[in-house]
């Protein structure tokens, strides 16, 4: 319904105590509408934009994602947020062909974006 999966989930009660609860999270439709919508942006190919303005042209529509399917169940978010970094990386490798062609250089690339400008994208917040 609206995206989202009703289902049996472990919940937190006021005091502490946890207890299986029927919360809603994303469901897997959604997350595979994600998917493909981001593929579809080819994000690798806007190698003109620096970083920030990478993370203007993106950010709204992450934020919207987060903000609406993370709502209720924040954790079933973090597969959208490992499929934003993948395409992230995807950008450096193209943008720096020859010092960040593997996956591991482009992942260390954007980590110091990642720990002193965190507020560049709204997946690395949360």
């Amino acid at each position: 319904f609206l995206g989202f999966t009703f289902r049996r989930r472990t919940a937190r009660r006021g005091d502490g105590k946890l207890f299986p609860g029927f919360s809603p999270a994303i469901s897997n439709k959604a997350k595979q509408a994600i998917v493909k919508t981001m593929s579809e942006w080819s994000v690798e190919r806007l190698t003109l934009l620096t970083i920030i303005g990478l993370s203007k042209r993106l950010n709204p529509q992450v934020r919207g994602w987060f903000n609406y399917y993370g709502k209720f169940y924040p954790s079933a978010m973090k597969g959208i947020g490992k499929v934003v970094d993948f395409h992230l990386g995807k950008w450096v490798r193209w943008k720096f062909p020859k010092g960040c062609a593997h996956h591991g250089r482009a992942t260390a690339w954007l980590a110091p974006f990642r720990e002193s400008s965190a507020h560049l994208f709204e997946h690395w917040v949360c």
